[in-house]
């Protein structure tokens, strides 16, 4: 086995196991490799070719009102007649050494399978409540590319959200190539003149599956996807939960436990709390009588620690110190790829 990073001559083999791991349209991958993908940010594994394959995207993420570096895992796939040997767990392995090595310090994802990734140390951040509708009202919506537009509803959202991509021009064309190349559409809410909310749609067999729905309340939300429900027999969209027994969605992972810890003047936690993490084993750190998992770690920088911890005697001293500097926030990604 050898594993190395991808050059431009492996791109034809990892467009082929994207291909094959997920069943994207020609369009879509050829939109995605050429603005997302560059050398250097891809890992492969190979065994008379292309077995195995990790990509790391280029993203900043909001953080305790702070904009940090994130590599977002994406496309991870192994190809299907080498599956279930154990291949993905040591890409995810040497994944977080490198990302370590280049000064990462969270990564995150959307997961196939959330149970898969808590195995590794990922833990669920952010939930969505789902909703559909089915019966069409008609508002005064408008179809539009122009990111400025969509830009500006979804900073005036995200201003009260933690764990969000921070998006910039490029971040935007990557959004809307991807939306646009398969046949999505973008469409725009007015009321009394002013845009007040967004959604990114495809439409198929007479259904709108919506990838992303920016509002500032439930109600525009709704209004938007019964316009969208004229047309279409049902519209799915998610909006964010801050509800953990809501669906699951993105995931974090402390990828160098110090350096977060040190970036927040956190270190202190470290005299009454031990860090553990059984895969990635740099992160195991500290002296204190009580263990905190990498997972619970992950949890706290996005979403703080949760009442009923601090409400338990017995961890008080632990969440004292760590609640001063990771408070309870709201999150939201809409990332998934």
């Amino acid at each position: 086995m050898d594993i190395r990073l991808l050059d431009s001559n492996d791109i034809d083999e990892a467009k082929a196991l994207w291909k094959s791991a997920f069943g994207d349209s020609d369009a879509f991958v050829d939109a995605y490799f050429e603005n997302k993908i560059s050398e250097g940010s891809s890992l492969g594994m190979f065994d008379n070719g292309l077995s195995c394959v990790v990509h790391m995207l280029p993203y900043k993420i909001r953080v305790q009102g702070r904009t940090l570096a994130s590599a977002f895992i994406a496309g991870a796939a192994t190809a299907e007649n080498q599956r279930n040997g154990g291949y993905m767990r040591t890409m995810l392995h040497e994944s977080l050494k490198l990302m370590k090595e280049r000064g990462i310090i969270m990564t995150h994802l959307y997961p196939f399978k959330h149970s898969f990734y808590e195995q590794f140390g990922w833990a669920t951040y952010t939930y969505v409540n789902k909703s559909a509708v089915t019966i069409g009202k008609k508002a005064n919506v408008i179809e539009t590319r122009d990111i400025s537009l969509l830009d500006a509803l979804y900073q005036n959202m995200m201003k009260d959200y933690d764990g969000y991509v921070v998006r910039g021009e490029k971040e935007w064309e990557w959004r809307l190539s991807e939306l646009f190349c398969d046949g999505g559409k973008a469409a725009v809410l007015f009321e009394e003149d002013v845009p007040v909310a967004y959604m990114l749609y495809f439409a198929e067999n007479n259904k709108a599956e919506v990838i992303e729905a920016v509002f500032e309340n439930e109600g525009q939300g709704r209004r938007l996807a019964q316009h969208l429900a004229l047309t279409n027999s049902e519209v799915r969209y998610n909006s964010p939960s801050q509800d953990v027994a809501e669906a699951p969605h993105g995931m974090a992972r402390v990828v160098n436990a110090m350096g977060l810890l040190e970036e927040f003047g956190a270190t202190d936690m470290l005299s009454a709390t031990r860090v553990v993490d059984a895969f990635a084993q740099w992160n195991n750190m500290g002296s204190g009588k009580q263990s905190m998992d990498v997972r619970e770690l992950a949890k706290i920088v996005h979403r703080g620690a949760s009442e009923t911890d601090i409400k338990e005697k017995v961890r008080k001293s632990q969440y004292n110190i760590i609640n001063e500097k990771f408070i309870a926030r709201d999150t939201c990604i809409f990332e998934e790829y």
